[in-house]
């Protein structure tokens, strides 16, 4: 499992934003996550208001 494959579920699911977006802060700030990674798991956090 990879650390977006973990993150991913937790940005359609009832998962805090703030928790979320922690998540893929740390991720991004040890370097786990690739910039497509964070780019496609930050869309899909703030679009999941919207559905």
């Amino acid at each position: 499992m990879t650390i977006e494959t973990a993150i991913d579920p937790c940005t359609t699911t009832g998962v805090p934003t703030y928790l979320v977006r922690q998540a893929i802060d740390q991720a991004a700030a040890t370097g786990d996550l690739l910039p497509a990674e964070i780019d496609r798991l930050t869309e899909r956090l703030e679009t999941r208001h919207e559905r």
